[in-house]
């Protein structure tokens, strides 16, 4: 396994767990965060658009790429 791949998996990880206790704060006290709340959707929202909208986001954030 390359390096570069273990590391993208633990990054993975990492970012995962990351939500965990984010989760069991809402749970607890029935507060959503709206920043977490934002980014998230924004996450989900790129990674469910076909590559095509996913390149023009992209674009729209860093014109110089």
């Amino acid at each position: 396994m390359q390096t570069v791949t273990l590391i993208g998996y633990l990054a993975t990880v990492c970012s995962m767990s990351s939500f965990t206790p984010q989760a069991w704060k809402i749970i607890r006290t029935r507060e959503t965060n709206g920043v977490c709340l934002l980014l998230s959707a924004f996450i989900l929202t790129m990674t469910v658009l076909p590559q095509a909208e996913k390149d023009a986001v992209a674009k729209a954030f860093d014109p110089d790429d």
